[in-house]
């Protein structure tokens, strides 16, 4: 049996005192967050930041495999927004956040919220 690993992509959803989305400007420890989808993926022996790429891509229209093409539109179906800078991927216990280019390991603390606005919906 092939061991899992949980993925989970949450939106920053932190606004300015102006009520402008401040999360597109980069994660800043504190920072309102609603998780927005969950799957599992194989742990194969990618690193993390190798499956938040993949998550990445599949949640921002990139030419995908036949299985990511799949958690593309279960993520689409739910009227997501695609994946931007701000946000954060979670790997198994890995939390990384997604970074101009690239991601970085979440530092510091987030603020975990349920707010639903225009393509952020939250689960659970």
């Amino acid at each position: 049996m092939t061991a899992m690993l949980t993925v989970s992509i949450w939106h920053n959803v932190t606004r300015d005192p102006q009520g402008r989305h401040a999360g597109f400007s980069g994660f800043t420890p504190g920072d309102q967050m609603v998780k927005v989808f969950t799957y599992d993926t194989p742990a194969t022996g990618g690193s993390p930041a190798d499956i938040a790429e993949d998550a990445f891509a599949a949640f921002n229209d990139a030419r995908l495999s036949d299985e990511a093409a799949g958690l593309a539109r279960q993520y689409r179906a739910r009227a997501l927004r695609s994946v931007s800078v701000g946000d954060m991927v979670v790997v198994g216990e890995t939390a990384l956040t997604v970074c101009s280019a690239g991601f970085a390991r979440l530092r510091g603390t987030f603020t975990p919220v349920r707010v639903h606005e225009h393509g952020t919906h939250p689960i659970e």
